[in-house]
């Protein structure tokens, strides 16, 4: 039994806990938590590059309580150690010896040897029997338990023994209740993925093979720009979006604000949403709420089922049938991924290298700039964004236009009507089916300089990304043309509404349903915008 241990298993006997670990308290006992809590991964919270175990009860080591107390389901707002934080401190702290044991398996391809379930005694049944006992999982019989386990986890049971796959879905539920930092977290995921990986004071750097990112650390997580951008890719594949049924003056308005937009492999995964990537940073979720990035996933796993399968299906990650257009959530293994706590395991290193990764698959880019453009259908078409009974589809009909408020809806998708309403007013050009070109370009110029400081939060850089469309307008890649816009060639997306006005209405694709593509009320974020704060 190591001193740590021994000091807190006594002041749980002598009822001292309160006295001796709470905010404000310096003693060995507070040295000794933190090194327990350290052992299990909590090192970010408790500062512990800087401080270490220092032995003063201050705000990190109250941050590491309520994080470990958060992973095991108790309510504490981390300023002192109760007896239940106490005791499942201990009972996780002791079974660490185990899951290396387990680990070690796993790595060697030994489970079934491991695991002998005719002998009671072996270390590799009691590591599977305490394991299952953590989770839950109590039979008088192991080997019923492990069977319970596997049947509701979705794995494969084989007769009594330990396959490889049940071996890993064991530790992975275990993994859940330990901090990010826990080594073997990591050393599990990449033991996986035959991934390497190297730590310095500001960077996480992965490889496979002669594939190598460099993460910098930030907060609970990290982040990387990437390298791969809308521009190049448009430049150069636009066949592969045209392939997706995407027109040209579709694919020029994504262009026209590219710069104001992150790059195909970007990723986050330090903030409140967890995990986020590519172009608009789609993300997981905050806590229990619904997310972007598995409507992505759901359009990749629809357009390149074997490429998802490659890059996230193997790895047990499917999607959540209720997931819609817009949002929703992942299965992870067949659970759905809707709790801080299965939500945390995105945050590790070896997710963010497989959407790195997958963010440099030009068949992925494409699917990422078809579902980025898809964004118009929540708002565009939709009638609960129409002005005086008319929709945004027949007041916006120029590629410029369409690419500012395209991006506006990105950043504060709540703001595109308000703005567009406010501008019709104060131009006093409320009846678009007279207007031409003079007219809309009118009612954008007002709306350009409303939507600086509409709202409560502004858009952020609203004049920087304005300047950017801008110049893609003045070199003649998108046009303010009214009428100019198509979001897909096939069939004419743009008609005609009155021969003697020449007014225009901007039509969806055929198979469009406005009840497909529920309103958008979050905004996104770039990885720039994010890294900032």
């Amino acid at each position: 039994m190591s001193t740590s241990v021994h000091h807190i298993q006594s002041l749980l006997q002598d009822n001292l806990l309160s006295n001796q670990l709470s905010a404000g308290s310096k003693n060995p006992n507070v040295k000794s938590l933190q090194q327990l809590l350290y052992e299990m991964g909590f090192g970010q919270e408790l500062n512990w590059d800087r401080s270490g175990a220092d032995g003063t009860y201050g705000a990190s080591t109250a941050r590491a309580v309520q994080a470990f107390a958060l992973r095991n389901g108790l309510n504490t707002d981390g300023k002192s150690v109760n007896a239940d934080v106490a005791l499942k401190i201990l009972e996780r702290h002791s079974l660490l010896p185990y899951l290396k044991l387990l680990l070690r398996a796993i790595h060697r391809q030994r489970t079934e040897d491991f695991f002998q379930p005719a002998t009671p005694d072996a270390v590799g049944t009691q590591a599977v029997e305490l394991s299952l006992r953590a989770l839950g999982f109590v039979q008088s019989n192991v080997s019923d338990a492990l069977r319970e386990f596997a049947q509701l986890e979705n794995l494969t049971w084989s007769n009594g023994s330990l396959n490889t796959t049940l071996a890993k879905g064991l530790l992975d539920c275990l993994l859940y209740y330990y901090g990010d930092n826990f080594t073997a977290v990591n050393l599990y995921e990449s033991v996986l993925t035959n991934l390497q990986q190297e730590e310095t004071t500001r960077n996480i750097i992965v490889s496979l093979g002669n594939q190598r990112v460099s993460f910098i650390k930030h907060a609970r997580g990290y982040y990387q720009v990437g390298n791969h951008t809308i521009k190049s890719f448009i430049e150069t594949k636009r066949h592969l979006i045209q392939a997706l049924n995407i027109s040209d003056s579709a694919i020029n308005v994504m262009l026209a604000v590219s710069e104001n937009e992150g790059n195909f492999d970007a990723i986050n995964t330090w903030d409140n949403a967890f995990l986020s990537i590519g172009i608009f940073q789609w993300t997981l979720g905050e806590r229990d709420a619904t997310g972007e990035l598995p409507a992505l996933l759901r359009k990749i796993k629809a357009y390149q089922p074997e490429i998802f399968d490659e890059y996230f299906g193997q790895y047990g990650v499917d999607i959540d049938a209720a997931t819609n257009s817009t949002y929703g959530f992942l299965n992870f293994r067949g659970n759905r991924v809707n709790t801080t706590e299965a939500k945390n395991r995105f945050r590790l290193w070896p997710w963010g290298f497989r959407f790195w990764l997958a963010g440099q698959d030009d068949r992925l880019k494409a699917i990422q700039i078809e579902h980025a453009l898809s964004r118009l259908k929540n708002f565009y078409w939709n009638a609960s964004s129409a002005i005086n009974g008319f929709l945004l589809s027949q007041i916006i009909t120029s590629e410029y236009g369409v690419g500012l408020i395209l991006d506006n809806h990105v950043n504060r998708p709540g703001y595109v009507r308000s703005c567009i309403e406010r501008a019709m007013r104060e131009t006093g050009l409320l009846n678009p089916t007279n207007w031409t070109t003079a007219e809309e370009r009118r009612v954008l110029a007002a709306y350009l300089t409303i939507r600086e400081t509409f709202g409560s939060s502004p858009m952020t850089h609203a004049q920087r990304r304005a300047a950017v469309t801008k110049r893609y307008l003045d070199r003649g890649v998108i046009s303010d043309a009214r009428g100019s816009f198509r979001y897909t060639d096939t069939p004419a997306s743009v008609i005609e509404r009155s021969a003697s006005s020449g007014s225009f209405s901007v039509l969806p694709p055929s198979d469009f349903d406005e009840a497909d593509y529920p309103v958008v009320r979050r905004g996104l974020r770039t990885i720039v915008e994010i890294a900032e704060e």
